[in-house]
């Protein structure tokens, strides 16, 4: 039987980098990590959907950049996908736990609609703990992110580095699978997020290679800025 469920702790680091640092960071990253063996010579697409309760207390947590805080998740990659991954994930500082439930794609719909009962077929400990949550706290769907991704890691060094960009969004129609799903700019031209996410210490090697990218700052959530814009109206 696969595995359904995955836990990964590591800490993670955010920034924001121009095209010309991206390019450089994309030829001399090949020169120690392996790109992502999914998609395409570790270029693909993501897209999330994102929950939150009544209150919208994720949101407000993040916005306020609470210690600790958590984000629930359901995530795809192309709106053909046979399965879905929902996560959760928790932040205490820069330290993250990210767990994972993989679940069929009509389970995934099934959730999209509000019907969390579907986590029942799971039986495993993050099913559960979702389960309680989402009930207990009437969560409901929110926004959906979608991006365009590059990805880098190491399992050795227990290092993963992605660069995301042409980041879209929609507030008011959350059904990922739909292919005609309408997306619309969240990132301005040539904006890249790095991200950096850690299981052990920063080897000296990456480090090097990263010094030598300008940092232009750092960017906001997208999920964050997702819903500002939804709360700016």
């Amino acid at each position: 039987m696969k595995k359904q469920t995955l836990d990964v702790k590591r800490i993670e680091m955010k920034h924001l980098i121009s095209i010309s640092g991206k390019l450089y960071l994309i030829e001399n990253l090949k020169k120690i990590l392996n790109e992502d063996t999914y998609g395409e010579n570790g270029y693909y697409n993501v897209r999330s959907l994102y929950f939150d309760n009544e209150n919208d207390q994720d949101y407000i947590d993040k916005l306020e950049n609470a210690e600790i805080r958590k984000g629930i998740r359901l995530r795809i990659y192309t709106p053909m996908d046979k399965t879905a991954k929902l996560e959760i994930k928790r932040k205490n500082g820069d330290n993250q736990q990210k767990s994972s439930l993989k679940i069929k794609r009509n389970d995934a719909i099934e959730i999209i609609n509000g019907n969390y009962e579907v986590l029942k077929k799971y039986s495993t400990p993050v099913a559960n703990e979702l389960y309680k949550i989402m009930i207990k706290e009437n969560y409901r769907p929110v926004t959906v992110v979608n991006y365009h991704r590059k990805a880098f890691d190491s399992r050795t060094l227990g290092v993963r580095i992605t660069i995301d960009s042409n980041i879209t969004y929609n507030n008011y129609e959350f059904n990922i699978f739909d292919e005609k799903l309408p997306l619309y700019n969240l990132s301005s031209i040539g904006e890249n997020v790095l991200e950096i996410k850690l299981e052990n210490d920063m080897p000296k090697s990456l480090d090097k290679i990263l010094n030598e990218v300008p940092k232009i700052g750092k960017p906001s959530s997208k999920y964050k800025r997702s819903r500002l814009l939804l709360t700016a109206i």
